[in-house]
């Protein structure tokens, strides 16, 4: 049976492939981002010292109050990255406040990098974060 579309079911399908990928695009000296969706959370399990030296796990969480007073502002980003064929099948706000719930949890657990985004504005709060890990 295949799996279904949920990340859960689909990340031990595609994680095999998608850390090839990193490791070539590493061994090829080239920038890539993956969407988080598809790295499990214990990814450096799967990688030598040599690839995760030149990975960078950033991980975006929004507070409650974050998502409750900034909820349109944060779709209008979800096609940034990437183009997605069905803009505006996001998840509903409340599965966006679990998730980023559980994954505030498992960064803390793995001691894994994440921007907190508490208050204020989107960029700015990027943007100084980024500046303060260079």
């Amino acid at each position: 049976m295949p799996p279904d579309s949920s990340n859960e079911e689909l990340r031990p399908h595609l994680w095999p492939i998608v850390r090839e990928i990193i490791k070539t695009a590493i061994e090829n000296q080239q920038n890539l981002i993956v969407e988080g969706c598809y790295i499990p959370i214990d990814y450096k399990n799967d990688f030598e010292d040599y690839y995760l030296e030149h990975i960078s796990f950033i991980c975006l969480i929004f507070s409650r109050s974050y998502i409750e007073n900034h909820y349109d502002q944060i779709l209008a980003y979800e096609n940034v990255i990437e183009q997605r064929a069905k803009a505006g099948n996001h998840l509903g706000r409340e599965q966006f406040l679990s998730e980023n719930l559980e994954n505030l949890a498992l960064c803390r657990r793995y001691a894994r990098n994440y921007v907190l985004f508490e208050q204020g504005d989107y960029e700015r709060i990027l943007e100084d974060w980024l500046r303060s890990v260079n």
